[in-house]
């Protein structure tokens, strides 16, 4: 709670005596002459203190603190030498430069001087004083700016009790002392207490200077601002309306001061959804300001903040940002970068960029308003704590749980320790670890005791009918209703809607939240009659609040479809179906189920029906390998080579900024005791060092290349859009994920589309492809042709099963084409489709490998290529055709892995490209890795080699560009200008992200160095692999599992894969297991000569002739069996090279 001093109280305080006041509250003409004169003649530098006085005043007035410092300082360091140290005038100069700093809100460095000052003036004057009083006050004030309440409580009641023992109860002077005892009160929740304060003291003003002075104003602005607090918005008015009255009275209507009370009064309305009435009392405050203070005066960025709030919860994005951007500005620039206040001004930025997807711009904004706080006040400090909570909020609204935990339980520590237990901030912090705790762990009795308590403190502070009560009683509700407790969870929304009405009226949009709440419970347990009319009446609040298509609105309007569906009530649910698509806001669930019954009962033609479909689905599949494909078809795009330099400079400089935000995280929640100041204050530098590089990049872009912006968040691709990117040889199949209980999947090709429902979730698809995947790695059956191994080797039947399960339904569409392009969801990323049964086997596993070779395999009858976005079709066709590299080949193959002890040729055995000896966690030593047993472990690979040579020749490639041996290196993979090739070729081990520890990615391995540097450690991590420049029409990693996520449990093609689209590859090579080496080099060689021999032939039918060949080998047995002749997969563009 910010409070609010009168002239006289500012005048008692000695400070302002030598002319540093409030500049809000201008010095009446004389009082600094006045105040002067009397310390003149006890000063024997009379003329130089006046002159350092007058200046120090000026420089306040300006807001120019850091420059008035050194002057007060020398002031200071004047008077003590004329006066002594120990003068009591002296202590007015300390004070004053104390309250210098305190404008800075640089605490700890203006706190030693109150304190000095009150130790001069008690000894001087004695404890009982009225400058001693004046002393207590402002040292007390410090403390409770730095919420330090229970240090600056005794100061300001002993400064209550000096002034009323000396002037009587009834002195203004002991009015200014209640003021500033009340604010702290209500700081520690005694509201109670605040109240009887702050009524107090108006009585004591009006009384004694009449009822329109100007510290009855600045009184009753605070008692309103406490009834704000409070909820007590009719009495907050009331108070801020007589407050204006008499400012207006006393100063004029366009008086600066008054700009404080019309931003209070409007921050009522705005609280109470008042919008419209909120607005113009912002609008009136900024012009205000801005015509008595001039646009850049800091008072003009709270005005600038608090419209852009107003417009932030009106939904108003695309004006709301440009006023808070505006406002950080306009703070940082009046008050330096390291203020407070530039820090609340980032912070709400922060919000407003993540509400519009500006994702890695909020997380700056935060993190940056973080450090300053941290820096100015400390890490303890509650505004600390509040800078903590904004950004948990922010990592879970981006899935990052584990870091919004540890931020909440810091958060929560800092506000019992500096707030008290029972501090209402404490119960904000509780709220959001419950939901946490619920939402991610399914912790519910832990969530539950969070929340009892958390009501218990906003009971305890507001009383039973308040709005944060009813909060906390809503949040233990659905916590409740969630457990399908209803008895307790029924009465608890009721009450929590009466309060809600009750304090913030019908109308207001926190209502329609918990309308659809209570909506959702009766739809739940069936009550359909009864949820219907509350979502319907939540969709009123928010159109009227909001407008009818605002964002804001798509809530209820999923709901309503969700609830028509189940009802059956098809013709009813589809306008409201239309328009939370067109909105771009619709939920896979319930929406796509709709659209598809909607469209088997004739309520919706199937063509609209599967625009809205691929619409849903497109938006729903934003994976990281589809985001990097974009990035690449943004820098395609730019054209010139330099432009498309600064695009990629830009997004390294974005991937940078990212790992140092995650690293800065990881930093500011150690313990203090593990803390480092040196290491925190290097990232940050680094991270305000990227953030202008990047600032001057988008600037040089967006003037040379307009259509940036709208290239880098491209709309989804219709239908017809989609038909008219394949060729008449092809077929499309799109997964796309229904929720927890369902998979959608669609077919498209030239001429024709169809759309159902699998009933298979999520999780049972991650099921059945790890099923699916048994007997394909080379490392868990080292001899498939081992009868004990039957129980293990791939099997049939369930290949079938899947394929019936995943294509039967739309296979009349597909199963004629030559090619099928498959983009998958989830967990089918890691599926090899190629390896899907059309038909049903034999037997489930052969009694021989051999019987394998009879199977319907689809890759038998058409060509498989995946792709990792609908949207990657359009831009790798249309785009990535632009600019080929010149040169044909450059290949990397057979490296060293124990430098100085390679093997004769004839003793370097053929070996499955994996780690077949040790887990990938066992060459980890602490966060660094352990080389020795990584290179004894490795086993050699001589036919890389061959196969490079081959593959280099079909390509009509210089020996030169193949690098092998010592030369395969992380080093000569840096230095080369690989983006002067088309085709970019790895033959050598993997280690994949399954079993990583500690900091290890996903890494190609390449010849490891006798002595390791940063440029060469031997392994060439997905993160190197992003900082490379290809312009690479294909890269081929030879290598094991090289379509693995970047950790465990990712997505498929999260890593390695990524990592190459990022750097510019339009295709991929990529494996699934184990690849058994000899069969690599035949598979990948194969490819290539297939393509030599027809240049117009698609590379995936290559790869589809290159494993049918392998496969009907029948020299020997093992041939037949898919681990051997089925690891290969292409990604991305499948055409010809």
């Amino acid at each position: 709670m910010q409070g609010r001093l009168s002239a006289r109280q500012l005048v008692v305080a000695v400070g302002l005596a030598l002319g540093v006041s409030n500049p809000t509250l201008p010095l009446a003409p004389g009082i600094c002459a006045v105040v002067v004169g009397t310390l003149l003649p006890a000063i024997a530098a009379a003329d130089d203190v006046a002159s350092l006085i007058v200046t120090v005043n000026e420089l306040y007035r300006a807001q120019k603190y850091s420059e008035a410092i050194p002057i007060a300082q020398q002031a200071l360091t004047l008077g003590e030498q004329a006066l002594g140290p120990d003068h009591p005038r002296v202590a007015i100069l300390q004070q004053n430069l104390g309250l210098l700093y305190i404008k800075q809100q640089r605490y700890s460095d203006g706190e030693p001087f109150l304190k000095r000052a009150l130790v001069i003036v008690e000894k001087a004057l004695g404890p009982d004083h009225l400058q001693s009083a004046s002393a207590l006050v402002q040292l007390s004030d410090l403390y409770e700016k730095q919420g330090r309440y229970a240090e600056a409580k005794p100061l300001a009641e002993r400064a209550l009790d000096i002034r009323e023992k000396t002037l009587g109860p009834d002195s203004p002077d002991v009015a200014s002392s209640l003021t500033r005892l009340a604010i702290i009160y209500g700081n520690q929740t005694r509201y109670a207490d605040a109240e009887r304060l702050y009524r107090r003291s108006i009585s004591i003003y009006e009384k004694a200077l009449g009822p329109d002075d100007r510290s009855v104003a600045d009184t009753l602005h605070n008692l309103a601002n406490l009834f704000a607090d409070l909820g007590r918005y009719g009495e907050a008015e009331s108070g801020y309306q007589r407050a204006i009255a008499i400012y207006e009275k006393v100063l004029g209507p366009d008086h600066a001061d008054i700009a404080d009370s019309l931003d209070s009064l409007a921050n009522a309305y705005s609280e109470q959804g008042k919008y419209a009435i909120a607005e113009p009392l912002y609008l009136r405050s900024l012009a205000i300001r801005e015509k008595a203070l001039g646009p850049d005066h800091s008072d003009i960025g709270n005005s600038l903040n608090n419209l852009a709030e107003l417009y932030r919860r009106e939904g108003r994005y695309a004006e709301a940002v440009p006023l808070s951007e505006r406002s950080a500005m306009v703070s940082e620039k009046a008050l330096g970068p390291d203020h407070p206040k530039v820090a609340i001004a980032l912070g709400n930025l922060g919000s407003l960029y993540a509400i519009v997807g500006r994702h890695s711009d909020a997380e700056r904004s935060k993190k940056r308003a973080l450090e300053i706080r941290e820096k100015i006040l400390g890490p303890d400090h509650p505004q600390v704590a509040d800078s903590l909570h904004s950004l948990a909020i922010l990592y879970y609204d981006k899935g990052q749980y584990s870091d919004a935990e540890r931020l909440l339980k810091r958060s929560l520590s800092i506000r019992e320790k500096a707030l008290g237990p029972w501090h209402p901030d404490v119960a904000i912090s509780m709220d959001s670890l419950a939901t946490l705790l619920v939402e991610r762990r399914q912790q519910y009795r832990q969530a539950e005791t969070l929340l009892r308590k958390s009501l218990e403190i906003r009971e305890r502070a507001f009383g039973a009918e308040d709005r944060n009560v009813a909060s906390s009683i809503e949040s233990l509700a659905k916590l409740y209703s969630r457990q399908g407790r209803y008895e307790y969870s029924e009465p608890l929304y009721q009450r929590s809607r009466g309060i809600f009405e009750k304090v913030l009226g019908p109308d207001h949009p926190r209502l329609a939240d918990t309308l659809s709440n209570i909506a959702h419970e009766h739809e739940t347990r069936g009550r359909y009659a009864e949820a219907e009319p509350l979502y319907l009446r939540a969709l009123k609040i928010n159109e009227k609040t909001f407008g009818a298509d605002h964002s804001n609105v798509s809530l209820p309007l999923n709901k309503l479809v969700g609830l028509y569906l189940k009802e059956g009530r098809f013709s009813e649910g589809l306008p409201f179906t239309r328009r939370v698509v067109a909105l771009g806001k619709a939920w896979e669930t319930p929406v796509l189920s709709f659209l598809l019954n909607a469209q088997g009962q004739s309520i919706i033609s199937q063509a609209e029906a599967m625009d809205h479909a691929l619409s849903i689905a497109q938006r729903a599949n934003q994976t990281s390998v589809a985001a990097a494909v974009g990035k690449l078809a943004v820098r395609l795009a730019a054209g010139g080579d330099r432009l498309a330099e600064l695009i990629r400079k830009d997004q390294d400089l974005a991937r940078e900024a990212e790992r140092l935000d995650r690293k800065i995280v990881s930093m500011v929640t150690e313990p203090a005791a593990k803390r480092s100041t040196e290491a925190e204050s290097q990232t940050r530098t680094r991270i305000s060092d990227v953030e202008t590089e990047r600032e001057a990049l988008q600037k040089a872009i967006t003037s040379g290349f307009p259509a940036y912006a709208a290239l880098s968040n491209p709309r989804p691709l219709t239908l017809r859009e989609t038909q008219l990117l394949l060729s008449v040889d092809e077929a499309l199949v799109l997964f796309a994920a229904g929720g927890t209980n369902s998979t959608y999947v669609l077919a498209i090709n030239r001429d024709r589309f169809d759309w159902t429902e699998i009933p298979l979730s999520p999780t049972a698809l991650s099921k059945k492809v790890a099923a699916f995947r048994r007997g394909l790695d080379l490392n868990q059956i080292t001899n498939p042709a081992d009868p004990s191994n039957a129980s293990r080797l791939f099997d049939l039947n369930f290949a079938n099963d899947l394929y019936s399960g995943l294509f039967g339904s739309i296979e009349p569409l597909i199963k004629d084409k030559k090619e099928l392009l498959v983009v998958p969801t989830g967990a089918l990323s890691a599926l090899p489709f190629h390896l899907l049964v059309t038909e049903k086997p034999a037997a489930a596993v052969p009694a021989d490998l051999g019987g394998y070779r009879e199977a319907a395999w689809l890759i038998k009858r058409q060509a498989v290529t995946v792709l990792p976005s609908l949207q990657s079709l359009k831009v790798l066709r249309e785009i990535g055709n632009k600019g080929r590299a010149g040169k044909p080949l450059v290949g990397f193959g057979d490296p060293v892995f124990r430098p100085g002890v390679r093997p004769l040729a004839e003793a370097r055995a053929v070996a499955v490209r994996n780690l077949n000896t040790r887990a990938y966690t066992e060459f980890w030593r602490g966060a660094a890795i352990d080389r020795e047993m990584l290179s004894q472990s490795l086993s050699e690979l001589p036919d890389t080699a061959d196969e490079l040579k081959s593959i280099a020749r079909k390509l009509g490639a210089p020996s030169a560009d193949i690098h092998l041996s010592l030369d395969a290196s992380e080093a000569t993979v840096k230095q080369l200008p690989l983006s002067d090739y088309r085709v970019v070729y790895f033959a050598t081990h993997a280690l994949v992200a399954g079993d990583i520890k500690g900091v290890a990615e996903p890494s190609l391995v390449l010849s490891l160095p006798s002595s390791p540097t940063e440029l060469d450690d031997g392994l060439l991590t997905a993160s190197e692999v992003a900082e490379l420049k290809l312009n690479a029409d294909w890269v081929v990693l030879s290598a094991c599992n090289t379509i693995a996520g970047d950790r465990p449990g990712a997505e498929a093609l999260s890593g390695l894969a990524r990592s190459f689209f990022y750097a510019g590859a339009k295709s991929l090579l990529v494996s699934h297991w184990a690849v058994e080496s000899s069969a690599a080099t035949r598979l990948t060689t194969s490819t290539f000569e297939i393509l030599k021999s027809n240049s117009k032939l698609p590379r995936a039918e290559a790869l589809r002739r290159a494993m049918l060949n392998y496969l009907n080998d029948r020299s020997r047995a093992e041939n037949a069996y898919p681990a051997f002749w089925g690891p290969f997969a292409l990604i991305g563009e499948n055409g010809p090279l």
